[in-house]
């Protein structure tokens, strides 16, 4: 069986292969993470053998860039309203579908709960986190999976 750090590196390699298909660039790193302005928490809870939660924070602007990225087009998104939400909700299902898959190729049986998006002061503030591209740098992802300890 896998441990919880082994885990959380698949989680953020799935995170970073979703997000490439979906044509936002991404790549592992650490940086210092740290903002006093509102940030989008999105969080995924997973239950099973696997149980916890992956959660995603992103600066507004980033969100409404994925958001922009994910409707090709079809309307401008310029803050973090309910369609950036359902969006950026959705971008999670994608991300958290996949780690589900690769858990489960890893023998682990796992579900996933339907997201919960929201605006949060001061999220950001880890120094685990994947760092964006040349593109979009400035920009933070912190993605975290948390596991139960023993």
């Amino acid at each position: 069986m896998a441990n919880s750090k082994e885990l959380m590196d698949k989680a953020v390699e799935s995170t970073i292969n979703t997000l490439n298909i979906l044509g936002i660039q991404v790549e592992k790193g650490v940086q210092e993470a740290s903002t006093s302005d509102d940030v989008v928490h999105i969080q995924i809870q997973f239950v099973g053998d696997t149980s916890g939660y992956f959660i995603l924070e992103i600066t507004k602007e980033f969100g409404c860039k994925i958001a922009n990225q994910m409707l090709q087009g079809m309307m401008e998104v310029t803050s973090v309203d309910d369609m950036c939400k359902s969006v950026l909700g959705e971008v999670c299902n994608m991300i958290s579908g996949n780690i589900s898959t690769v858990f489960s190729q890893m023998g682990y049986n796992s579900d996933i709960k339907p997201p919960l998006v929201e605006v949060r002061k001061n999220a950001l503030n880890s120094k685990m986190g994947v760092t964006l591209s040349e593109e979009t740098k400035g920009n933070l992802i912190n993605t975290y999976f948390l596991v139960p300890k023993g």
